[in-house]
C-alpha cells in the first residue's frame, strides 16, 4: 500500500511524521509519439491500479492497437506494445489490481487480463476469445476480483462473454438482445462485487425513436428479460449523434455506486425539450422510474445542437455528479458544466467550466473522489482541461493540463479518465497522432528512512539523512531547523550554537508540492571544558552542506577571536505549493514568521531569475503576503507552458538583526483568460 511510511529507524526521538498535501497536475507527457503508426482520433482508454500504475491503450492508424504502462516509482515499462488488426479497446481494473483489456480483431472479441502484480504481463492470454461474425460496433468490459465480463454489439445484437476462475471463458450461448426491435448500439456493462451484472444499450425503434434498454443478470442467476428504461427522443438516423464528423457514441452511461447500486444516464433529444435523464437500480434489481436532472428550459439551458452527452457518477445515499454541455446565458457560448448533489435528495448545484462542446468523462474511486477531463476552448484555441473533486461536492476549478493537435481540436480525440484508490488520477487523449497523458499527483512521497543522532555537541557538525520515493514524480529533500539556516539534499550536516533539545524537520517534497514532513529531536551538550564562550575568546562557525546523487560539498570549520557565537535569524515558513499569476504577472507569496522570533520578521522575498525581491514584514507567529511581479521573460515562458516551476528565495531578519535565508520550489499557474 502506498502511504507515508512513518515506521522509521528509531535512531532519534520521532516527534511526528505528517503529510502536507499540495496536490496538482504534472505536465502532460507523450505516451507514444505519432511516428509511423499514429494514433487515430478514436478516444484512447486508461486505467490505474491500486499500486499507482497507469495503463493506456489506443487505436493506431491501419486498425492496429497499442498499449503502454507507466509504472509507479520507475516510469514507463519499455516501448508501446503494438498488435496489428485490433481496434475498439476497452479497459478496466479489478479490486485485486488486474488489468482487463478487451479488443476486437476481425471476427473475434478478445479479452485478456494481467497478473495482479504486473499490469504489463498478460500470462497465457487469460480472459477468453469470443466469436463475433459480422461487424462489431461497440464493446465494454467490467471485472470483479477474478471474474470478468465483456458486452459487445455484433451485427445489431448485444452479446455477453464471461470468464471465471472455475469455468474459464464462457462464450455467448444466446444474445442478451437479439435485434428483433431494431439494431442496438452503445453498449455498457457493470459488474458489482457480489456478481450482479447489468448491461445497458440503445435501440433504434421502427418509428425512428431511440430507446434505452437494460438486461440484468443477478448473481448466480439467468438473464432477466429486457427492461425499457427510457427514451432518447427523436434523432435523425436513429441513436447516433455526430459532432465535428465524430460519432458521440456514449448516448447511455452506466456508473456503479456503493453497495452495487447502478446509475444509468442518457441524453434525451425532444420531441419538445431536451434533457439529461437518469434511473437507478438496486443490486440485482430493476431500474426505477427515470428522472430528469437537467433540461433545455433551465436557467443555464442544456444544449441540443450540438447534442449534449451525459456522464454520471453515483455515491453514497445516491449522491450524484453529472457532466454535460450548457449554453451560458452570460456569454452565449456552449460551456462544459457539472451538476452535483449530496445524497438524500439534497438540491443540486450547477457549475460552468470552459467554453466547449465536447463530452466530459468521469471516474470515481471507493472513497468517492472524482476526476473529469474534457476538451475546452479559449482565445488561444483548443486545450485539454482536467479537474478533481468528489461525487457529492462536485469537481473543483478546472486546470489546463495539455494541448490539442490543432488550435481547432480537429486532430484531437475526446479524453478518457481514471483514478486510483488514494486519489491519484490520469487523463489520456490523442493529439495530431500522438498519445498524451496528464497525471494528477495527490499523494506525498513515501518516507523510507530518516537518520539523526539522539545527541550531539554544540558547534560540531551533525550528520543527517533522509530517503524516500514518490510514485508519480521526482522528489527532493529539504531541511529546516529551529536554529540556523535551512539546507537541501538527501544527506546534510548542520551545527547548532546552543545547548539543549533542538528540532530537526526533513521535508520530502514531490514535483507538485505534496510533502511528507518528519521531525526529530537532537539534544545538544556543551563541549567538554565549557565549550566556546566569550571568556575563552573563541567561537565556532560552521557551514551547512548537502549531498545529493551527484554532488558532495564538505563542512568547513573556522576559528575567530573575540566574537560571540552568532545567533541565527528567523527561518520563514513558505506556505502553499502553487501560485496563481494574475494577468499582469503578479504572484502572491504567503510567508509565516516563527512564533519564537524576537521582534518579528522583516526582509525580502523574490523569485530566482524570475522576480525582483520585495520587502515584507510580519509579527512573530503571524503570516504575511509578498506581492512579486514576474519578469517579462518569465511571463512569456508561463504564457507558452500554462505552468512553470520556480524557486522562491527569502532573506529574513529578527528584531536584533539576526539573519536567515530560505528557499522553496513552487508551481506557478497562468490565469485563465
Amino acid at each position: 500500500m502506498r502511504a507515508v511510511l512513518c515506521a522509521l529507524i528509531m535512531v532519534a526521538a520521532l516527534a511526528w511524521c505528517a503529510p502536507a498535501f499540495g496536490a496538482g497536475w504534472l505536465p502532460a507527457e507523450e505516451v507514444a509519439p505519432a511516428g509511423s503508426s499514429p494514433a487515430t482520433t478514436e478516444p484512447p482508454v486508461v486505467a490505474m491500479t491500486p499500486a499507482g500504475d497507469v495503463f493506456a491503450a489506443w487505436t493506431a492508424s491501419g486498425g492496429s492497437f497499442a498499449y503502454r504502462v507507466r509504472r509507479a516509482f520507475t516510469g514507463y515499462a519499455g516501448d508501446p506494445h503494438r498488435f496489428p488488426g485490433n481496434d475498439l479497446p476497452a479497459v478496466t481494473v479489478d479490486a485485486d489490481g488486474r488489468i482487463w483489456l478487451a479488443t476486437h480483431l476481425g471476427g473475434v472479441v478478445q479479452v485478456v487480463r494481467s497478473s495482479a502484480t504486473d499490469p504489463d504481463s498478460f500470462p497465457g492470454g487469460q480472459g477468453g476469445s469470443f466469436i463475433a461474425p459480422g461487424a462489431v460496433t461497440d464493446l465494454d468490459v467490467a471485472a470483479r476480483h477474478d471474474e470478468g465480463a465483456v458486452v459487445f454489439v455484433n451485427a445489431g445484437q448485444v452479446k455477453l462473454g464471461r470468464w471465471t476462475p472455475t469455468g474459464g471463458a464462457v462464450a455467448p450461448n444466446a444474445p442478451l438482445y437479439d435485434g428483433s426491435m431494431n439494431a442496438a448500439d452503445h453498449a455498457k456493462v457493470s459488474l458489482d462485487a457480489a456478481g450482479n451484472l447489468v448491461a445497458a444499450f440503445t435501440i433504434s425503434s421502427q418509428t425512428n425513436l431511440c430507446r434505452v434498454a437494460a438486461v440484468r443478470i443477478p448473481a448466480g442467476g439467468s438473464p432477466i428479460p429486457l427492461q425499457d428504461i427510457g427514451s432518447t427522443g427523436t434523432a435523425d438516423g436513429g441513436c447516433s449523434f455526430f459532432l465535428n464528423g465524430k460519432e458521440l457514441n456514449d448516448n447511455v452511461d452506466l456508473a456503479l455506486g456503493p453497495s452495487g447500486r447502478v446509475l444509468a444516464s442518457w441524453y434525451r433529444n425532444g420531441p419538445s425539450h431536451a434533457g439529461i435523464d437518469t434511473a437507478v437500480a438496486p443490486p440485482g434489481g430493476a431500474f426505477g422510474a427515470g428522472t430528469t436532472v437537467a433540461s433545455d428550459t433551465d436557467a443555464h439551458p442544456l444544449t441540443s445542437n450540438p447534442p449534449s452527452v451525459a456522464h454520471g457518477l453515483l455515491g453514497a445515499s445516491d449522491a450524484m455528479l453529472h457532466t454535460y454541455i450548457v449554453r451560458s446565458p452570460d456569454d452565449g457560448f456552449d460551456h462544459a458544466a457539472q451538476l452535483f448533489r449530496a445524497g438524500g435528495g439534497a438540491p443540486g448545484f450547477l457549475r460552468e467550466f470552459d467554453i466547449g462542446s465536447n463530452a466530459q468523462h468521469l471516474a470515481r474511486n471507493a472513497a468517492e473522489q472524482a476526476v473529469g477531463g474534457w476538451q475546452g476552448s479559449s482565445l488561444a484555441g483548443c486545450h485539454i482541461s482536467g479537474a478533481v473533486g468528489t461525487v457529492a461536492g462536485g469537481l473543483e476549478q478546472e486546470e489546463t493540463i495539455g494541448g490539442c493537435g490543432q488550435s481547432t481540436g480537429a486532430e484531437t480525440s475526446d479524453t478518457r479518465v481514471a483514478i486510483d484508490p488514494v486519489g491519484d488520477a490520469a487523463v489520456v487523449w490523442t493529439a495530431a497522432g500522438a498519445v498524451q497523458l496528464a497525471v494528477y499527483d495527490a499523494t506525498p512521497p513515501e518516507v523510507t528512512d530518516v537518520s539523526a543522532p539522539a545527541t550531539a555537541t554544540v558547534g560540531d557538525p551533525v550528520a543527517l539523512s533522509a530517503a524516500g520515493r514518490d510514485a508519480l514524480s521526482p522528489m527532493t529533500v529539504d531541511w529546516t531547523f529551529d536554529e540556523g539556516a535551512p539546507a537541501s539534499g538527501g544527506s546534510v550536516t548542520h551545527a547548532f550554537a546552543t545547548a539543549g533539545p533542538h528540532r530537526v524537520v526533513a521535508h520530502l517534497r514531490d514535483e507538485v508540492g505534496n510533502t511528507a514532513d518528519v521531525e526529530r529531536t537532537v539534544t545538544l551538550a556543551e563541549a567538554s571544558g565549557g565549550g566556546p564562550s566569550a571568556s575563552s575568546n573563541g567561537s565556532s562557525s560552521n557551514t551547512t552542506t548537502a549531498t545529493n546523487n551527484t554532488t558532495t560539498t564538505t563542512t568547513t570549520t573556522t576559528t575567530t577571536t573575540l566574537t560571540p557565537p552568532r545567533v541565527p535569524g528567523p527561518t520563514m515558513a513558505l506556505l502553499g505549493a502553487r501560485l496563481r499569476a494574475s494577468r499582469r504577472g503578479v504572484i502572491r507569496l504567503r510567508l509565516g514568521c516563527p512564533a519564537e522570533t524576537s521582534g518579528g520578521c522583516s526582509g525580502t522575498a523574490g523569485v530566482q531569475k524570475g522576480a525582483a525581491p520585495r520587502a515584507f514584514r510580519a509579527a512573530a507567529g503571524a503570516t504575511t503576503t509578498a506581492k512579486l511581479k514576474l519578469t517579462r521573460s518569465t511571463r512569456r515562458r508561463l504564457s507558452r507552458r500554462h505552468r512553470i516551476r520556480v524557486t522562491v528565495a527569502v532573506t529574513a531578519h529578527d528584531g536584533q538583526g539576526n539573519e536567515a535565508t530560505s528557499s522553496g520550489a513552487y508551481t506557478v499557474l497562468r490565469t485563465r483568460r
